[in-house]
């Protein structure tokens, strides 16, 4: 009898720790307008698949859904259409979908930031960066970061080659009716 009580007891906890609304429409699926700033936005339960008015949308797993799973029944049944209603949809900041997520905000393009100005110059720097790291260890001694560097270079360029070379065999027997190798 002690063990129903603690579990009852732990899962009306949980239930008190949970979150009042969800104004991201984490839980369900948001509505999406070509003028997100002159329409409201709505949230739709998951069960819906998606929140707009789509065929099959007003009857979703056999029950009436219409004004949970159609955006425009939703939009018009929301506080702000509708607060003469005593049971309108109220914001999704104090409820759960079927809720209404306001208006949308107007996008303003960022202005551009150093990653996009020197996108072209990140490789070289970046190989610059290990090129340094690689040389401060110990670079007075013959295995040190000198040679070490020295050895990468060499892995590259034969690396290179291999693949130019095959890049070529596989070129001349493409031309002459063969098959690739790679």
């Amino acid at each position: 009898m002690f063990r129903v009580a603690l579990l009852a007891t732990a899962a009306s906890a949980i239930h008190i720790l949970a979150p009042a609304g969800d104004p991201e429409c984490k839980m369900g699926h948001r509505s999406f307008s070509a003028t997100p700033e002159s329409e409201l936005a709505v949230c739709c339960p998951s069960y819906c698949g998606k929140c707009n008015d789509y065929a099959g949308c007003e009857a979703v797993n056999g029950q009436d859904s219409q004004y949970a799973c159609c955006a425009s029944k939703v939009q018009e049944k929301v506080c702000e259409n509708n607060s003469s209603d005593p049971y309108c949809l109220g914001s999704c900041d104090s409820k759960s979908a079927p809720c209404s997520l306001g208006m949308g905000a107007t996008f303003e393009k960022p202005a551009e930031t150093s990653a996009s100005e020197d996108c072209g110059e990140a490789v070289g720097e970046f190989k610059a960066e290990c090129e340094a790291s690689v040389k401060s260890v110990a670079p007075a001694s013959p295995t040190g970061g000198e040679s070490q560097w020295k050895g990468i270079q060499e892995r590259k360029d034969a690396a290179s080659s291999a693949d130019d070379a095959k890049f070529a065999k596989n070129m001349d027997n493409s031309g002459r009716g063969g098959t690739s190798t790679m």
